[in-house]
């Protein structure tokens, strides 16, 4: 893991779920973030561009970093076809290839703030349902993860992402022998949605 300054010797990592929009635990308290609004990312993009992505994301680890918050849970590389999925609103709203130009960019933007970022939700959420009411599932080839959802992931990996996320769902057709050949080893740490556990090398 790149040598961030931690919260103590051993390398604690102080986390939140800070994707913005939706997703946002710094709207808890205004008083913490100087009345800072937390726009999506998909808003962003909508109206700023990459530029306006990387200026945001840059105010938003600085603040992380200011209440003593080292490790974000972002940023999601996530594709959703369907407008209307559970995930879609927390995803950039573009297609694949145009969010692995996204995801090196926001990556990037948090380390420079010595805040570890965290890829997620590895292999890709897609348009299942929504996990917090029930079991949601995916019936996707390996050679369809390849050339479509692992791009972004893929990106951020080459960006020198700090970490990953798992979600909670069932992938009929995905088998953990097939991550190796994506340079995993790469990566720092592994967080299950929910559940963490860390694998540092």
């Amino acid at each position: 893991m790149k040598q961030y300054q931690t919260n103590s010797k051993h390398g604690l990592l102080i986390a939140t779920n800070q994707e913005s929009g939706s997703v946002s635990r710094l709207n808890s308290n205004h008083k913490l973030t100087d009345g800072h609004n937390f726009p999506s990312p998909q808003e962003i993009y909508k109206k700023h561009g990459l530029a306006g992505i990387e200026k945001e994301d840059t105010q938003v680890a600085k603040i992380l970093r200011t209440n003593e918050t080292n490790t974000n849970s972002a940023p999601v590389a996530d594709v959703a076809k369907d407008h209307s999925s559970f995930i879609y609103d927390r995803t950039l709203g573009v297609r694949y290839t145009k969010t692995a130009h996204y995801i090196p960019v926001t990556v990037k933007a948090i380390q420079k703030e010595k805040v570890v970022s965290t890829l997620k939700l590895f292999p890709g959420y897609g348009d299942a349902g929504d996990t917090h009411t029930g079991f949601a599932e995916i019936n996707k080839s390996p050679k369809d993860y390849e050339c479509e959802d692992l791009l972004p992931f893929k990106a951020g990996i080459e960006a020198g992402a700090d970490g990953i996320m798992v979600p909670h769902i069932i992938i009929k057709t995905w088998i953990l022998s097939y991550l190796h050949p994506f340079h995993l080893q790469f990566i720092n740490f592994y967080v299950e949605d929910w559940i963490t556990w860390l694998n540092y090398f």
